[in-house]
């Protein structure tokens, strides 16, 4: 059954972590956490109500590229945020901004952009210094997918069995 009680510094740790899974599926997480979905959407909104907002200081750019690293399990601890984006790139993997965001106590999408930030300035001087730029990692993906779909589409009208093709290979 649910239990109602104060939370713990773990349940709340693990409630941002099944809302980076599952969303706002309150439902779903309610039983993972043995709470109702009402008081999980609660302590979600209020956790997040005593974020910090406006500009961000030094210290929590350092707490964000720290969490980031820790999060993705990163040892390096000198690696910069390109370097972390080619790392995210290079593993397939993407950054949990929810959970970043509980760390960091500021909101998912104030983390997520000031990362894309960090990311555009950071390109701007490998590039003065003659080096490519690396994007981030979901910038990347859907720039993939969308040349792979019509690299594959392309081929495909080559080739008058297209469809049946498609439905060997996709379905």
């Amino acid at each position: 059954g649910h239990v109602r009680r104060p939370w713990s510094d773990h349940e709340v740790e693990k409630l941002f972590q099944l809302v980076e899974l599952h969303g706002n599926q309150w439902s779903t997480i309610q039983d993972m956490l043995g709470r109702s979905a009402v008081d999980c959407r609660w302590k979600f909104e209020d956790a997040q109500k005593s974020y910090e907002t406006g500009p961000w200081s030094s210290e929590s750019v350092k707490l964000l590229l720290k969490s980031v690293r820790q999060l993705l399990q990163i040892s390096k601890q000198e690696m910069d945020v390109r370097e972390i984006n080619e790392w995210t790139l290079w593993h397939d993997m993407k950054i949990p901004w929810t959970t970043i965001s509980h760390k960091v106590k500021r909101r998912r999408k104030d983390c997520y952009f000031k990362w894309k930030q960090m990311t555009k300035r950071s390109n701007q001087q490998a590039e003065e210094l003659g080096l490519s730029p690396i994007p981030m990692a979901a910038t990347k993906l859907k720039i993939d997918v969308r040349a792979e779909y019509f690299r594959w589409k392309a081929e495909q009208s080559r080739s008058s069995k297209w469809r049946k093709r498609y439905a060997e290979e996709c379905m």
